[in-house]
């Protein structure tokens, strides 16, 4: 029986675990651990630290590939996990890097033993229901800004034609540690930033206690302001790194154009706010790790490509992998365009993981 209108047909091949259809997207694999990620992931995060299955960096990792390859949902994974190729040298490299013990550990948590390269969407959705969005002001934050003294909050103004603007806003730096950083001897360094700015409608007497607003509200010395936190790895003056966090991208349409179309932006996965936000989160991963791609390993020409560009030119691309002599090989038709791409980007990649 004829399978359409021209002479052609198309067959499953159960027994081949050799080919890939998306030989690029290792690529992104390698600038994943190359820019430290991987590291940032692991110690940051904490979701899955201890227990069984899979870790926060494979999930994360995962969701961002499904990003990049074009998936436009949590079900879209078994696509991912359907390329025996693809499949066969990510879960070779998930061990590259790694300590005998940290190898050991990672077999640990499958064991049953190990079925699948990336997470089900049964995995997924336990996963990201582990997340819970805070308030934007937490209690503790909100308290150590009621202890900066009033004589240290100083007026916010821009610069508008060479002169000097008020805000009518007023910033202060906060002496605030939570306690997620306290847990380690060696945790990262921020600080804390914050903005404070008289309600132009102030509550009417008696019913300030239940002053309910979309935005964090504070009580300073029976005046009410509009609260709003930075935290920063930054130095300089706090005045103009809140400025700057304030100015806008000049790209910014583009830019969400790139994440609700050509990535999962647009596409949430539960009516969870906090199952949302994490998704969302992974996508502007994915967003950030696709263009430091085009810009610091394809090179000059490629920053201002859209994804769509980079699928056909560099991350869809059809590879036989091999097993010779104890190294992975992906091999590409001899006179493709785009292998000279994947070499050199590769080059870039090895360079920007020798960097200081």
């Amino acid at each position: 029986m004829a399978q359409g209108f021209l002479p052609f047909q198309y067959e499953s091949d159960r027994g081949s675990a050799g080919e890939t259809s998306r030989a690029g997207l290792l690529v992104f694999v390698e600038l994943f651990r190359a820019l430290g990620l991987l590291e940032s992931v692991r110690d940051d995060v904490g979701v899955r630290r201890n227990g069984l299955g899979y870790t926060d960096w494979q999930v994360v990792l995962a969701l961002m590939l499904l990003n990049l390859a074009g998936g436009d949902c949590v079900a879209d994974l078994d696509v991912l996990e359907g390329d025996a190729g693809f499949c066969r040298v990510h879960r070779a490299l998930e061990t590259h890097g790694l300590t005998r013990r940290e190898r050991k550990d990672l077999r640990d948590r499958f064991p049953g033993g190990r079925e699948r390269t990336v997470p089900s969407s049964s995995a997924v959705f336990r996963y990201l229901s582990r997340f819970h969005v805070e308030a934007a002001a937490p209690p503790a934050f909100k308290a150590a800004v009621a202890q900066v003294p009033g004589a240290e909050w100083r007026p916010l103004s821009r610069e508008e034609g060479g002169r000097p603007v008020a805000t009518g806003r007023e910033w202060a730096e906060v002496c605030f540690v939570p306690n997620r950083l306290c847990s380690k001897k060696r945790g990262r360094e921020y600080r804390y930033l914050a903005t404070r700015e008289v309600l132009a409608q102030p509550p009417l007497p008696g019913l300030g206690a239940q002053l309910a607003l979309f935005f964090p509200t504070l009580e300073m010395d029976a005046v009410h302001y509009k609260l709003f936190g930075v935290v920063t790895n930054r130095e300089g003056d706090g005045g103009e790194l809140i400025l700057w966090h304030d100015e806008r991208s000049g790209r910014s349409e583009g830019a969400h154009a790139v994440m609700k179309n050509d990535l999962d932006g647009g596409t949430l996965p539960s009516g969870a706010f906090g199952e949302n936000a994490a998704w969302w989160t992974i996508m502007i991963l994915a967003f950030n790790l696709h263009t430091a791609m085009k810009r610091m390993a394809l090179g000059e020409g490629w920053g201002r490509k859209r994804l769509k560009a980079l699928r056909f030119h560099f991350i869809n691309l059809p590879g036989r992998v091999l097993c010779h002599a104890g190294r992975l090989i992906i091999r590409l038709a001899g006179d493709h365009p785009s292998f000279d791409l994947l070499v050199a980007a590769r080059q870039r990649i090895l360079a920007l993981s020798r960097s200081p």
